[in-house]
């Protein structure tokens, strides 16, 4: 199996790409590099071709923490299913290790040398890969080790949101359906969508209010500020505000 590894320099070719990956998140998004570059990260935006076609691609994120400076992988590298690539010959579970494995290691020789380059202390990969014993094991196998501390939440809920709304309903606890039922009939109950960064400020007055009950390190307000300033020209992310009698009493950034 011959492997080329070469930057990505145009968004058409990435975001084509994440559009046949299932499992992604908006921290593979090109505007997630935008965004970094803003906070001041130095990017790189890698792709695999294997016989000139894209088989994987991986944002690399250059940090400077008190911990040290380090390279980061956030839920990355994203890989083709094996399938598609190799007309099936890979379909089978270990020789889909082996795939995995040569991608990784491709990856990490280049990752190795820009390390070197630019003095840091160690390489993260945070992947969006299922924690099997496999998956463990090509990790292990190139000299990972399992970090101390989350940089990104590793356990989250998702929500199957393609199937009918009243499917959704029906699919819910009998309270929480039934206070869902009563707040939409109560007029006294907005809840409204903005694209104004002017409400960054309505949602980070009550972001520091929940700061200070439950005692967790915030983002500044300049990051959410840039975050939805990069995000916000290909329409990837919202600011919902919810009002109880003209009052605001909730408020969420959302992403797509």
């Amino acid at each position: 199996m011959k492997i080329d590894f070469c930057q990505i320099e145009k968004k058409e070719i990435w975001e084509n790409f994440l559009l046949g990956i299932e499992e992604k998140t908006f921290l593979n998004s090109w505007d997630w590099g935008e965004f970094q570059k803003v906070m001041g990260n130095k990017i790189w935006r890698f792709g695999i071709f294997e016989n000139n076609n894209l088989i994987s691609i991986a944002l690399i994120i250059k940090i400077q923490a008190k911990r040290g400076t380090f390279l980061f992988l956030p839920h990355g590298p994203l890989l083709l299913q094996s399938s598609k690539i190799f007309n099936f010959q890979f379909a089978h579970c270990s020789h889909t290790a082996i795939f995995k494995k040569k991608i990784l290691k491709t990856l990490l020789e280049e990752l190795k040398k820009i390390a070197e380059k630019e003095n840091c202390s160690f390489i993260r990969i945070a992947p969006l890969w299922k924690k099997s014993e496999e998956n463990i094991r090509i990790f292990r196998d190139l000299g990972f080790r399992e970090a101390p501390i989350h940089i990104h939440p590793e356990l989250t809920w998702q929500l199957d949101i393609t199937i009918p709304e009243n499917q959704l309903l029906k699919n819910m606890r009998k309270t929480t359906r039934y206070l869902i039922r009563q707040a939409q009939k109560n007029k006294n109950i907005e809840i409204l969508k903005s694209k104004n960064p002017k409400d960054i400020e309505i949602f980070n007055k009550l972001y520091q209010e929940t700061v200070f009950r439950h005692h967790f390190i915030p983002f500044s307000l300049e990051y959410l500020r840039n975050e939805f300033s990069a995000l916000s020209p290909d329409n990837q992310i919202s600011i919902f505000i919810g009002k109880y009698k003209k009052e605001v009493q909730s408020s969420a950034i959302i992403i797509f």
